[in-house]
């Protein structure tokens, strides 16, 4: 499993969230996604920072690749290309 950061600016919150959690969500299931958090910029809320579970790196890849993602990206209202962020874990703590 990999995670990825994704940063993007969107036109309208409400509008991105619902494609996210309609358009997105069997398209992200179909290239290994294993879950999402949405994060909204307190100080610039079309500023979104999305935390994913992936099964690959590869199959995030496939994902970007998918025409059917960029569509569904526009329709949802990203303002541009998203930053993408590989993480891998160093260290889990408890506070």
């Amino acid at each position: 499993m990999v995670r990825v950061l994704v940063k993007v600016a969107v036109g309208d919150f409400p509008t991105f969230l619902e494609g996210f959690c309609t358009r997105g969500l069997p398209l992200r299931r179909r290239h290994g996604s294993r879950g999402a958090r949405v994060f909204q910029d307190v100080d610039d809320p079309n500023a979104m920072s999305i935390l994913f579970d992936w099964d690959s790196r590869e199959s995030f890849q496939a994902f970007l690749d998918d025409p059917e993602v960029k569509d569904s990206m526009r329709a949802g209202g990203a303002l541009g290309r998203p930053s993408i962020t590989f993480l891998a874990a160093a260290d889990e703590l408890d506070s």
